[in-house]
């Protein structure tokens, strides 16, 4: 007992610095690494075994669980590899997960981001520009790549545009933008390869019944749910010469070396001007030019135009927590409305049976569908059972004719010629007309 301790130092233990210690840099290499954003529905076991099947690389690619949400998949060529990077958004069981290449050496942000593309509608003719399509792109993340070229021809109803995507934050649908020519603008936005969220506050961490926002607005303790946190603000020294000018955030390290170095070298009246230069041409780029900012402020490369268009495309899922695509800009509303009448005309016509038969998928947990009813009314579709009533479209249903086949006992004595005198005895021995009249 007396050699005991708690308060004993526990020291750590060192792995050998030798080659047999160390994963093979050309395995890890042709691997990427991921990490489920919803535990509660994206299960690692199940993920490691599927996910090869998905890709349909049963046999080119295996899976390990590095922990209960990071796993590795190593693959046997770099093509496969690229492959799958090069789709982008990737989900298991309908919810997102993100992947990215093995670094031996990852920053603070690995796997907090991820490259997904947007279509960003309703932008106004008078500023359907590159640098205009890039700022509304902006507003979701970082612009990688727009899927716009001015001099070829635009027949789709919205831009598409690669973001750096942050995870964490909210899926944004819409944004309220004043453009100086048409005023204020909705502008809708929609994730393309993005299935399950969360209802309430569109994150892809939690499904909303146990989304911390619901929660707290179900118990009154928070009546407004605020989504984006603004930007902090960083604050110069006392010492330093752009102390009171500038905002380091807005500005890339090298810019602000260079604005100390054209201050520090005069004083007096001169530094005085050159101070108000300065402010003067931050305000004119944070005020009127967004890509200035970006360009001349922060370094950031500019725009380039699409060489593919739609190169890579994904479908866009339906985000509406009952299941109703909202067609167009959403402002009028008139597709529901459209599909509600529809709906109506078509359950007017004849209640279908809850039956197997009529679903559009076999197999266990098959029902019935709004699909199979549609297909049902169709004046096209063969019908087991004809119907004299007016459908929908207008056409009216023919009833089915029943075929004339002979029956089983009939068929039997078919190649029997039954001669005149015996035909009153088939008559009482039950045949039918098609072989009474042999």
């Amino acid at each position: 007992m007396l050699a005991m301790s708690l308060g004993e130092d526990d020291e750590p233990f060192y792995i050998p610095n030798l080659p047999k210690y160390c994963s093979s840099e050309k395995k890890n290499t042709l691997s990427i690494i991921g990490r489920i954003l919803n535990p509660d529905f994206q299960k690692m076991k199940s993920l490691i075994l599927d996910m090869p099947r998905i890709w349909k690389l049963n046999d080119s690619v295996r899976g390990v669980a590095l922990s209960k949400e990071k796993f590795q998949f190593i693959f046997k060529n770099k093509q496969d590899l690229e492959e799958i990077i090069s789709k982008g958004v990737w989900s298991y069981n309908e919810w997102t997960i993100v992947i990215d290449r093995w670094l031996q050496n990852p920053s603070p942000d690995y796997l907090q981001f991820m490259p997904v593309w947007v279509q960003i509608r309703n932008i106004p003719v008078n500023h359907y520009t590159l640098a205009t399509i890039k700022s509304l792109g902006k507003i979701i993340g970082k612009v990688l790549q727009v899927d716009y070229n001015p001099t070829k021809p635009q027949w789709r109803e919205y831009v598409r545009v690669r973001v750096r995507f942050d995870v964490s934050k909210p899926l944004r649908k819409s944004k309220l933008v004043n453009f100086p020519l048409d005023g204020p603008v909705t502008i809708w936005y929609e994730f393309e390869r993005v299935h399950k969220r969360c209802f309430f506050c569109q994150r892809l961490s939690h499904v909303r019944e146990k989304c911390p926002l619901y929660l707290a607005s179900l118990s009154d303790e928070n009546s407004s749910c605020d989504l984006e946190k603004p930007n902090s603000l960083a604050v110069f020294k006392e010492s330093d010469s752009l102390f009171g000018l500038l905002s380091e955030y807005q500005i890339s390290p090298e810019i602000l070396q260079g604005l100390r170095q054209y201050l520090l070298v005069v004083d007096g009246a001169e530094r005085k001007i050159r101070e108000e230069k300065i402010r003067k041409a931050i305000e004119e780029l944070q005020n009127d030019d967004p890509l200035g900012q970006e360009s001349l402020l922060r370094l950031e490369p500019l725009p380039f135009k699409a060489k593919e268009v739609d190169k890579g495309k994904g479908m866009i899922f339906d985000s509406e927590p009952h299941g109703l695509v909202q067609l167009g800009t959403g402002e009028t509303g008139n597709d529901k409305k459209l599909l509600a009448s529809a709906i109506g005309s078509g359950s007017s016509v004849r209640n279908f049976p809850r039956d197997s038969s009529y679903s559009l998928f076999e197999g266990e947990g098959a029902n019935f569908s709004l699909s199979s009813m549609l297909s049902q009314t169709c004046s096209t579709v063969y019908r087991e059972d004809g119907f004299d009533e007016a459908t929908s479209s207008g056409t009216v249903l023919q009833k089915k004719k029943q075929r004339k086949r002979p029956c089983r006992r009939c068929r039997a004595h078919s190649k029997v010629v039954i001669p005149l005198e015996a035909q009153g005895e088939s008559k009482k021995r039950g045949y039918c007309s098609s072989c009474r009249d042999l």
